[in-house]
């Protein structure tokens, strides 16, 4: 997973080799809809976002190595990352999951109680106690309409608010401490900013072969 500097809204091109491809597996339609936003944005990096039925964690990850195999996730410069929400996995779930995926297979980035959490954050700090209502209800406040997970955040979704919600997750969760089990214990909170600001850095910098 890759460090974010304090400077996260400012991305230096680097010196390193260009990802090809990211597998995104997600639960839901929001989080399906959130990063497509990033397809064809560089030719040197093909997001693909894969949804999937929740079943449970381990199913997840089980899900997320058979789709590395169908969309050929290999070598290091490819990335499978699998997003979900950690509401209903206990910590000891999330611990056991932990153990059996090596973060190299697959990386896991997570959000407490939903990703609409994460969403929110585009908008505005929301660090008080929440439940998936309160966070639906605030979306609609802040889009104007009601909020639809069909079409999470798709027609208001900018670089600008992308920037702006990758500070405010970073101020709930340093970087250097950012992991699902952290996030599991800090309500509010979410890890998907790790995930979103490596791909802008991919997508923004200049790839050397």
């Amino acid at each position: 997973m890759m460090a974010m500097g304090a400077d996260l809204g400012q991305r230096r091109s680097k010196s390193r080799s260009c990802a090809k491809k990211m597998l995104v597996l997600v639960e839901g339609a929001s989080e399906r809809k959130y990063f497509e936003y990033f397809r064809g944005r560089s030719s040197d990096l093909k997001i693909i976002p894969v949804e999937v039925k929740r079943s449970g964690l381990e199913q997840i990850i089980e899900e997320c190595r058979y789709r590395i195999k169908e969309y050929r996730i290999e070598g290091v410069e490819d990335k499978a990352a699998a997003v979900f929400d950690v509401d209903c996995f206990t910590e000891e779930d999330i611990k056991s999951s932990i153990d059996k995926v090596p973060e190299h297979d697959v990386s896991l980035y997570v959000s407490n109680p939903s990703f609409e959490y994460w969403l929110i954050l585009h908008f505005r700090d929301f660090n008080k106690y929440t439940t998936q209502k309160d966070m639906e209800d605030e979306l609609s406040l802040l889009l104007g309409q009601k909020y639809a997970k069909s079409e999470g955040i798709s027609g208001v979704i900018t670089d600008e608010k992308i920037n702006e919600a990758i500070l405010r997750a970073s101020k709930i969760i340093s970087p250097d401490r950012a992991g699902p089990i952290i996030c599991k214990k800090i309500l509010p909170s979410t890890t998907v900013h790790l995930l979103v600001h490596e791909i802008l850095s991919i997508a923004d910098s200049k790839c050397l072969r």
